[in-house]
């Protein structure tokens, strides 16, 4: 009875996290959530320092309200400065805890930060709402959503990208969006060497699986022990 008891706890227990967990990557499944590493080792000691780091959401046909969050910076060799060197329309916040750009601003909608002249590695996690935009007549024009670094004449270092912008990564938002369709550019001269990496945040599925695998102990624990042998 002991046991059955339990297995019935246990299922519960189980059938609990996965409806919480189900809930959870609904909410997920809502936005793109990525890690950004700009490798910027290239620019230590560069004669066009300082530089800073440029965050862009560019409005489209302004229809729906999109938003980027980026949090969770971690800078290697250096510091971010903790305030804007220069912010326009729908930005707020700083890297001490979050940016948040929204596209509030039809014109633009920008954030600047500058960081420190032994800085190697900029990595940080980004949260984009995935918000398609619609119009009554013609093709809609979705948000982007860009990383540049810019020097000390406020103008974003030469890229290779092709649309003239010069950011390393760039983002259309739209639904459905995986990271398969961002575009990410290296440097080039006279400040060439700086990279984008690209990562995934885990899903919570996987962190469900440990949820599961913690009710499986806490079962095992509650077995009666066996009779002891004489």
């Amino acid at each position: 009875m002991k046991t059955t008891r339990i297995f019935r706890s246990f299922a519960k227990v189980a059938l609990s996290a996965s409806f919480l967990l189900a809930l959870a990557s609904a909410s997920h499944a809502a936005n793109l959530v990525y890690y950004v590493t700009l490798n910027v080792a290239s620019l230590v000691s560069n004669p066009n320092a300082p530089f800073a780091l440029d965050l862009q959401l560019v409005p489209g046909s302004n229809n729906v309200t999109n938003s980027v969050t980026l949090s969770n910076f971690i800078v290697t060799g250096g510091a971010l400065t903790g305030t804007p060197d220069f912010s326009l329309g729908g930005a707020s916040g700083s890297s001490a805890s979050s940016i948040v750009l929204t596209n509030s601003n039809p014109t633009d909608n920008e954030y600047a930060e500058l960081f420190s002249a032994g800085v190697t590695q900029i990595q940080f996690k980004v949260t984009e709402t995935s918000n398609s935009e619609t119009v009554g007549s013609g093709t809609p024009i979705p948000e982007q959503f860009n990383v540049a670094i810019y020097d000390n004449t406020q103008s974003n270092i030469p890229t290779l990208d092709p649309s003239g912008g010069n950011a390393l990564l760039s983002s259309t938002i739209v639904a459905g969006q995986t990271m398969s369709s961002l575009q990410t550019y290296s440097s080039a001269s006279p400040d060439a060497g700086v990279t984008v990496s690209l990562s995934s945040v885990p899903e919570p599925a996987s962190a469900g699986l440990l949820l599961v695998g913690a009710c499986a102990m806490i079962a095992r624990r509650k077995r009666p022990a066996s009779p002891a042998v004489a």
